[in-house]
């Protein structure tokens, strides 16, 4: 028995929905857990966006009419008019939203309808998951096991996903793409052989296939290495999703509902390399909007807790840094600048007072790419391979670091060579 998710872009119009069903009903799946519609189009507005819209002016007729329409256009398109009421569900909903202080109830009730429009589509049960999964403020999560099985039973249950319950049983949602992770977290709780999370695209490609045209698709891979790729701007699902099934053992399947056939990318904790045969790198990822923060002070490393001050200080301001290449005497924070938004000067003052400095300096428009593989601990010469490829290129590479886990290299660069650089490394290796 298996658990399935099926993301937004895949339920976005009741055509999608249609084939997502009869690929629900093709397989045994003991819970299918559903996310809100998707765009329909390029120019489309999110359900959830409409739903936030909606918690800032709980009386905007506009609004309404606008989630009206679209969930209305999908009800239609199933035929189920006669069994579904949209307007009382709305209306339930219109009458709780001034008494919210926060958006996650209103943000929830897109999975939360399209769930419910799925389930009754299908004649399944609809199940909340704000009765078995209680989010924590850090993120961190508790699920009901015993409760969920015992609902769940031995027929199929149609639950949203991306929101679960405070401790004080109000409703609380994780980060945005959060369904795929209440998929995992009900995968791991029923004990599911695998976990299949749809989506419009066949699994996870070496590259990003929009820059780098052969990019290939990735047959089997691991949870680390998956999560590394992802961290990193390639992530085809939630990295919070990775958790629960790695822990219970339970390999995740990234399949399309567009090409259902196609097997996918299969992510399990392990794989039994073969230093003589198997690939060395997996998957090269890029992501953009770095910049560098340099400090430069003659005797830094003699100087208990400089590091630790300089850190505090960004903590504070809620920034973390992507890597953190120092020496001796000086040392240089890769941050994301969308993180510093509003906040850069503020930080570079309150470092002025904490800690002395000979030098201070910015790198901005900046991009990091990552080399991950699993098997590379295994090879010597791959970071040798790396900066002679982009050396013979001309790249210059601002800053490097090497994981702990030595299955990944990343490497900062301008953003004006990063398209180059991700290119003729994915031709170097692959």
């Amino acid at each position: 028995m298996n658990v399935a998710k099926i993301g937004g872009s895949s339920l976005s119009t009741a055509e999608l929905i249609t084939a997502a069903i009869k690929i629900i009903t093709e397989r045994n799946y003991q819970a299918v857990v559903v996310s809100a519609p998707g765009k329909a189009h390029s120019d489309d507005v999110k359900v959830t966006d409409l739903l936030f819209q909606w918690f800032q002016k709980p009386n905007s007729k506009t609004i309404r009419e606008k989630i009206t329409q679209r969930y209305q256009e999908i009800i239609s398109g199933l035929g189920i008019e006669t069994v579904f009421d949209l307007d009382a569900e709305l209306s339930v909903i219109q009458d709780r939203l001034p008494k919210e202080q926060k958006p996650d109830y209103a943000l929830s009730r897109g999975e939360y309808l399209n769930a419910k429009i799925i389930a009754s589509a299908m004649g399944q049960t609809f199940i909340d998951p704000m009765k078995y999964i209680v989010i924590k403020k850090d993120g961190t999560y508790k699920c009901d096991t015993e409760a969920l099985k015992q609902d769940v039973g031995g027929s199929l249950v149609i639950m949203p996903g991306f929101y679960g319950s405070t401790s004080k049983g109000n409703v609380r949602t994780f980060s945005r793409g959060g369904s795929d992770i209440t998929g995992a977290i009900v995968a791991a709780a029923l004990g599911a052989q695998e976990y299949h999370n749809w989506t419009d695209v066949s699994g996870v490609y070496t590259a990003d296939p929009r820059i780098v045209s052969d990019a290939k698709k990735i047959d089997l891979m691991t949870y680390r290495e998956v999560r590394e790729l992802g961290n990193l701007g390639t992530a085809v699902f939630h990295p919070d999703a990775i958790r629960p099934v790695k822990i219970a053992g339970i390999p995740t399947i990234i399949k399309n509902t567009r090409e259902p056939n196609d097997p996918g990318t299969r992510i399990v904790n392990a794989i039994p390399f073969d230093t003589e045969n198997y690939r060395v790198v997996t998957g090269i990822a890029r992501t953009d909007q770095f910049l560098e923060l340099r400090i430069e002070y003659l005797g830094m490393g003699n100087i208990s807790g400089y590091t630790e001050k300089i850190l505090r200080v960004l903590r504070k301001q809620g920034v973390s840094y992507a890597i953190k290449p120092e020496s001796q005497d000086s040392m240089s924070l890769i941050l994301s600048s969308s993180q510093l938004e509003g906040k850069l000067e503020d930080v570079l003052d309150t470092i002025r007072k904490k800690v002395p400095r000979d030098k201070l300096s910015l790198n901005f428009d900046l991009s990091l790419i990552s080399i991950v593989g699993a098997n590379m601990k295994n090879r010597p010469g791959i970071s040798a391979r790396v900066f002679e490829t982009l050396a013979d290129a001309g790249i210059s590479v601002v800053a490097s670091t090497q994981g702990g886990s030595e299955i990944s290299i990343t490497i900062v660069v301008d953003s004006d060579a990063s398209n180059r650089a991700l290119l003729i490394l994915h031709k170097a290796f692959f």
